[in-house]
């Protein structure tokens, strides 16, 4: 059975040093999402390792700071706690343009992300998990569209809520203006950090044009100090939502704002 599978899964990352089961469940909110969250985190890590790679030796220090944020609060949202303050440390870092610390300990935040290959690698085998199908959609569903540059993120986001929405995903800004083009969402939620294009840049497009100006945008972002929030508040927004803060939290927001 798919259930007993993913439990079998879940036990064997019990043993994996760097992951924490417990706060993984909190944030994913279930063994399926979890899973689901941490085989896009494992399929993606090539990738973006060499999208930091790369930022850190063209000395794209904007860049560069976008993408460990990103990788900062996905590894928090699987419990790798190590991975999470060393990404933490060199964001705040790349926002105090602090190039010394960034050459010291990025080649350490890339040993060490990478490592999750190898301690992941048992992953492989979740693609031949047998996928459940999607209940048909219902034209009563509100609509969303979710904009955020992070695959997985947007996974973690289709598992919440794909049950009660019809969901439609983008992983740039930009592609996400040219789909409003023929579509109009009950909801657009918008992730702040971007590279290339901002979520604010985005959320300025939206509201310059007739045609979009009134759809309600919730940012999404994986900042919560004051400073950060109090700036995301001062947009032309209808909510804030800290990408961290667990399933419940998440989804909670988005049903309250459809019942109001």
């Amino acid at each position: 059975m798919q259930i007993d599978r993913e439990a079998a899964y879940l036990e064997e990352l019990k043993s994996v040093d760097g992951i924490s089961v417990s706060e993984g469940l909190y944030y994913c909110g279930n063994q399926k999402a979890l899973l689901k969250f941490l085989t896009t985190f494992y399929k993606n890590i090539d990738g973006k390792a060499q999208e930091i790679q790369e930022a850190y030796e063209k000395e794209d220090i904007g860049f560069f700071t976008i993408k460990v944020h990103a990788l900062k609060s996905t590894a928090r949202m699987i419990g790798a706690s190590k991975l999470t303050d060393l990404a933490l440390r060199l964001e705040e870092a790349g926002h105090a343009d602090d190039l010394d610390f960034i050459r010291n300990n990025t080649d350490e935040l890339l040993e060490l992300y990478k490592s999750y290959k190898e301690r992941l690698a048992f992953l492989d085998e979740v693609k031949q998990i047998p996928v459940e199908p999607a209940p048909k959609d219902s034209s009563d569903k509100k609509v969303i569209l979710v904009i955020d540059d992070d695959a997985s993120y947007l996974t973690i986001v289709r598992e919440w809520l794909n049950d009660d929405y019809r969901l439609f995903m983008s992983s740039s800004g930009l592609r996400g203006i040219k789909w409003l083009e023929n579509n109009k969402p009950d909801l657009i939620l918008l992730d702040y950090e971007m590279p290339d294009t901002s979520g604010e840049d985005i959320l300025k497009m939206l509201r310059d044009n007739p045609a979009t100006k009134r759809l309600p945008v919730f940012i999404l972002s994986g900042k919560d100090d004051i400073e950060s929030r109090d700036r995301i508040l001062t947009l032309d927004i209808q909510g804030f939502i800290h990408k961290a803060s667990g399933r419940d939290n998440i989804v909670g927001v988005i049903n309250e704002f459809f019942e109001e």
